[in-house]
C-alpha cells in the first residue's frame, strides 16, 4: 500500500468512527488502530524513563555510541535490546521490531 493509499484509508476509517454507532463503531475504531503507523524507533528509545541520554543509554544497556546509533537509525536493536526496550517502555517487542 502506498503512503497516499494509507492516508486515504486512515481518513476513511476516521469517517467511519465518526458516523458509526454500537458494534460498528467498535469495529471502526479497531480498523483505525490497525491503520495507525507504528511509533518510530527514535520515539520508542526516547520514551525510556530518564532525564538524560546517558541515563537512558545505561538503562537500556547500551554504550553512548550504540544509543545514538539507534536514535539515528544507523543500527537496529538486537533481541536483548528489544526485550529491554519493551520492558522499559511497555511497547510490544513485535512493534519495536517493525518500527523504522
Amino acid at each position: 500500500m502506498t503512503r497516499k493509499e494509507l492516508e486515504r484509508a486512515q481518513i476513511l476509517a476516521d469517517e467511519l468512527v465518526r458516523r458509526s454507532r454500537g458494534e460498528n463503531q467498535i469495529v471502526a475504531v479497531e480498523l483505525r488502530a490497525l491503520l495507525e503507523p507504528p511509533p518510530s524507533l527514535t520515539d520508542i528509545v526516547m520514551s525510556v524513563p530518564g532525564p538524560t541520554h546517558k541515563e537512558r543509554a545505561a538503562m537500556i544497556g547500551l554504550s553512548h555510541q550504540g544509543y545514538y546509533n539507534l536514535i539515528q537509525g544507523v543500527s537496529r536493536p538486537n533481541s536483548r535490546t528489544t526485550h529491554r526496550l519493551a520492558a522499559l517502555t511497555g511497547v510490544a517487542e513485535d512493534v519495536i521490531r517493525q518500527s523504522l
